[in-house]
């Protein structure tokens, strides 16, 4: 199999024109802010551009975030839309397979090529002219349809799991919702009984009154449902009705925040170190070990199983995750719940990231270019609590899906590092593909 000698200018081209931002939405706008690191895909945009133009890409464009480069943000565009100008869109050329062109992109060599060659300290760029000079070997065209294809199943997978995780995720997050947040089988306790709803809840009453018993706790399981209280009471905390018998009180009194934290007395060998940039929405998507005496000097945070981490620094950036592995070492950015309780574990981590909380600490963030919030917002955020014995119960419910997005965490840290090991070899050809195996 020949190889042709070439540069990453001479077989693509870096897409220049322009999009109208109206036509645009949050779910097809790209900007570095939504490409996540570690090869992880994108997201929905937080906001729009206030500009009138975007960069246009096409569905088959590779386009990688050039800032801190390092991150290692590439995505495989999947549908027509619009980006910011700080990332850079390549077309393949007629010789060129678009999604091995994403391998070459994706790989690690071209990744410390960009930072070796980039501009600027503070925010490093990658330099362009310098990145068209990236020199590679590149496969007959049939050749690159096979690493595509045998790349391309892993990255599948590792898509599959991720998808999975989020489905598990939201289904615990609904069940939260419905117990802890619009106290659902309360209400129903309540109109079952025939006891006043207050007016504030009258609307929330009426739509209850429209699900279909068959879909209440009071049928599906009557033992449960009479576990919950069937009034409300008004509490002048909190400024609304909360169900008669639960306490409020503070996060932090079921889920100490930092409470261990490495020391010079205390202090390990190594550290296998996670930081506030490779955790996003849930997962540890990379982490770094390193001898205790070279580990950044943020590397303070003990963790374990069942804790919950959420990054203080731009908290709307949704640096949080479930930790589900021992022996890590997390951030002093990181504010870190460590439940007392095991029958704790799965209502912290989902009371501190629902939607409605993620909001309010990103809105109580201060400074302008760094926007944080101390760890004590979180720690003494208000909570509804239950008692023992309903969060037993909820721990049982939830933490089977948790459980599952940890082993698939541990299933998707496997193919990512298979994936990772192979990705260069194929690219530069250390590894060949077997003949049968090439797609003509």
């Amino acid at each position: 199999m020949n190889d042709n000698p070439t540069t990453i200018g001479e077989i693509t081209t870096q897409v220049t024109k322009k999009v109208q931002v109206s036509n645009l939405n949050l779910e097809t706008y790209i900007s570095t802010d939504n490409m996540l690191p570690n090869l992880g895909g994108i997201e929905k945009a937080s906001g729009m551009p206030t500009i009138e133009k975007a960069k246009e890409f096409k569905a088959g464009d590779v386009l990688f975030s050039n800032i801190r480069t390092y991150f290692k943000k590439v995505w495989y565009a999947r549908f027509d839309g619009g980006c910011s100008n700080d990332v850079l869109v390549f077309r393949g050329g007629k010789n060129v397979n678009s999604r091995f062109l994403y391998y070459i992109i994706a790989d690690k060599n071209f990744i410390e090529y960009t930072v070796k060659t980039a501009k600027g300290t503070k925010m490093p760029r990658g330099d362009k002219d310098a990145i068209i000079k990236y020199g590679l070997n590149l496969p007959s065209f049939s050749e690159q349809k096979a690493i595509a294809y045998i790349l391309g199943k892993l990255d599948d997978k590792i898509a599959l799991n991720r998808q999975m995780n989020q489905t598990l995720e939201a289904m615990a997050q609904a069940l939260f919702k419905t117990w802890f947040v619009d106290f659902d089988p309360v209400l129903d306790n309540a109109l079952e009984a025939g006891h006043e709803i207050p007016e504030a809840l009258q609307a929330m009453a009426e739509k209850r009154q429209l699900v279909p018993n068959s879909k209440k706790l009071l049928q599906t399981n009557p033992a449960l449902a009479a576990q919950f209280p069937s009034s409300f009471v008004f509490n002048e905390v909190l400024d609304k009705w909360v169900p008669e018998g639960w306490e409020v009180k503070k996060l932090e009194s079921i889920s100490p925040c930092n409470k261990n934290s490495w020391t010079n007395k205390n202090k390990p060998q190594q550290v296998e170190y996670v930081d506030l940039s490779n955790t996003k929405n849930g997962d540890i998507l990379e982490t770094t070990i390193y001898s205790y005496e070279e580990a950044p000097s943020r590397a303070k945070r003990i963790l374990n199983i069942g804790d919950t981490i959420f990054g203080t620094v731009r908290p709307g950036n949704r640096s949080f995750a479930y930790v589900g592995k021992e022996g890590l070492t997390g951030s002093t950015g990181f504010a870190v719940l460590t439940p007392l309780k095991k029958e704790y574990r799965s209502f912290t981590y989902l009371f501190t990231t629902q939607e409605e909380m993620i909001d309010l600490f990103a809105h109580l963030a201060d400074g302008a270019a760094y926007p944080a919030i101390n760890s004590s917002v979180i720690a003494e955020s208000l909570i509804v609590y239950s008692g023992d014995e309903l969060l037993s119960k909820f721990e049982k419910l939830t933490g089977s899906n948790i459980l599952k997005m940890n082993s698939n965490k541990r299933e998707l840290e496997t193919l990512t590092q298979l994936r990772d090991r192979l990705l260069p070899e194929l690219i530069s050809g250390r590894v060949r593909v077997p003949e049968g195996m090439v797609i003509h």
